[in-house]
């Protein structure tokens, strides 16, 4: 079985590196519906036996769902709640170096199961876990594709492989890409297949 988790496209807060993490969030710009029908299609002919498709409640997420999952013909995208964005807190709509620093170096702990870790205002790791990783124990018995966001899909990677943190923080995830987890054993020791179009750890 594979969980693939798949970025959505480019957002309009994307190209101006706002964070948004608030439902419904940003839509898809252009270039994000066309790299949401390109992985749909790569999609397809890399992982065919692909069996469902979940999205996030956030409005890119189903935009990208639903355009990617055309190629699969009979699919149809189911949303999910628990497979939001990372809370970003009194942070929400900023872009400024200092509160994106602010957000990462929270992912990071996260990343690192500091139970008290969170930006402002935003949820804290526990919280992240309680909501995100049941769906993806929901997930593992068969083969998915989940769209979701970039700090979530790292952590939640990071969390259910047991992979070095500071790998997981450091191994961006663009638009589009994704992380395909091999769900077997305990949560915390699943596989890993691939990690966007790096090196795996």
């Amino acid at each position: 079985m594979s969980i693939i988790l798949l970025r959505h496209g480019q957002t309009t807060a994307n190209v101006g590196r706002i964070l948004d993490t608030v439902v419904p969030g940003h839509p898809l710009t252009e270039l994000g519906e066309e790299q949401a029908r390109k992985v749909g299609a790569e999609l397809a002919q890399e992982y065919p036996g692909m069996t469902q498709v979940w999205h996030s409640p956030a409005l890119r997420a189903r935009q990208t769902a639903h355009l990617a999952a055309s190629t699969y013909g009979e699919l149809v995208p189911e949303e999910r709640e628990g497979i939001q964005e990372i809370s970003a807190g009194n942070l929400e709509g900023d872009n400024s170096p200092e509160s994106l620093d602010m957000y990462f170096q929270a992912v990071g702990a996260m990343m690192r199961q500091e139970l008290g870790a969170s930006v402002p205002g935003g949820e804290d790791f526990q919280t992240l876990l309680n909501r995100y990783q049941p769906v993806l124990e929901e997930a593992s018995d068969t083969n998915t594709v989940l769209v979701s966001h970039g700090a979530a899909i790292r952590t939640m990677a990071c969390l259910a492989t047991g992979v070095d943190p500071r790998y997981a923080l450091r191994a961006y995830v663009p638009n589009c890409r994704y992380v395909v987890l091999e769900p077997s054993g305990r949560f915390g020791q699943w596989g890993i297949h691939r990690w966007a179009d790096g090196p795996l750890p």
